[in-house]
């Protein structure tokens, strides 16, 4: 029976490896950075009287996560909470989360370590200002920052250049659908490729593209929803062909070729609204329903077997006690 104890005992350490895994994937695998100010080169203490806050303007449509790079001062021994809003203008709260003193490390002066906020998501509007808000009791945090402006596009509680350290996360809603036509008068042909980018990187592409009639619709997938566009079209008019090319120009919008004897033109645009790109609030919960499953399949599974256990550990004594006694 020891032996099978002991095989039982192995699948369950296997099985609950193969579960912390699983949902480490998950959620690596779904959160993504957006904006940050990473350098740490001085500190100074969260305080409630001036409002310790700084200014980000993210990129991305939704926030999931927060990461400072704090600590709880040493030379102020204290059990106090620390809470982190987002707000959007100072002073309008959009979500918030507290700390206790325990969930943050106490360490000397100029120590800081990352600790995360993980608040409530939010949908956000790119290019807004947002801020990060940190209240706590006087001197009993310090926040790493730096002394000069390390992010351009935010300021901080702080008149003359200052940054506080911070990550701001978000969990993507892609994959992205872009919808794209290519359009044309009768006669003429154009083909080519299309580069889908976001602040010059290359999020979908190269794509090829054909028109031989009046209009091709296409679809592309791509990691994330666009802001730019790039193409390298060859168009063949009636009396002879020529290149058309784009570079990083702003998507979506309408790109127009025209051809003046006989007036012709091809046309790129989108025909519609974007299919994906809508934030819809993540639910965690849902992401991690199978493995709570599967969690509780273990529990139950390691339960039943020590219960299993005991019995057959008990009739094997009641039967030995038994026999002694029928022998007496």
């Amino acid at each position: 029976m020891r032996v099978k104890s002991g095989l039982y005992m192995c699948v369950y350490l296997l099985l609950s490896t193969a579960l912390v895994a699983s949902i480490s994937s998950v959620l690596a695998q779904s959160e993504q950075k957006d904006q940050y100010q990473e350098n740490s080169e001085v500190c100074e203490h969260v305080d409630t009287y001036w409002i310790s806050w700084q200014e980000f303007v993210p990129t991305v449509n939704s926030l999931s996560r927060v990461e400072v790079k704090i600590n709880r001062y040493e030379n102020y021994p204290n059990e106090y909470p620390i809470t982190m809003t987002i707000e959007g203008p100072l002073g309008s709260v959009l979500t918030s989360k507290t700390l206790q003193w325990e969930e943050v490390p106490e360490l000397p002066w100029g120590e800081t370590v990352w600790i995360s906020f993980d608040v409530p998501d939010i949908a956000l509007t790119p290019g807004q200002s947002y801020y990060i808000v940190l209240d706590s009791e006087p001197l009993a945090y310090l926040w790493s920052a730096v002394d000069w402006d390390a992010y351009p596009p935010g300021g901080s509680n702080f008149e003359y250049p200052w940054d506080w350290t911070f990550r701001t996360f978000y969990v993507s809603a892609g994959p992205y659908t872009q919808r794209f036509r290519i359009s044309q008068s009768s006669g003429v042909w154009a083909n080519g490729w299309i580069n889908f980018t976001k602040d010059g990187t290359v999020v979908g592409g190269p794509f090829a593209v054909m028109c031989n009639s009046n209009y091709t619709d296409y679809s592309f997938d791509v990691a994330e929803k666009p802001n730019d566009i790039s193409w390298r079209l060859w168009v063949n008019w009636p009396d002879g062909g020529e290149d058309w090319n784009g570079n990083n120009q702003p998507w979506p919008r309408t790109y127009r070729k025209t051809h003046s004897s006989p007036e012709l033109e091809v046309v790129l645009e989108e025909p519609g609204a974007v299919v994906g790109g809508v934030y819809v609030p993540v639910d965690k919960l849902g992401l991690l329903a199978p493995y709570i499953g599967l969690a509780s399949t273990i529990v139950i599974a390691a339960a039943a077997t020590a219960v299993c256990t005991k019995r057959v550990k008990c009739r094997k004594e009641m039967c030995a006690r038994r026999i002694k006694n029928e022998e007496e």
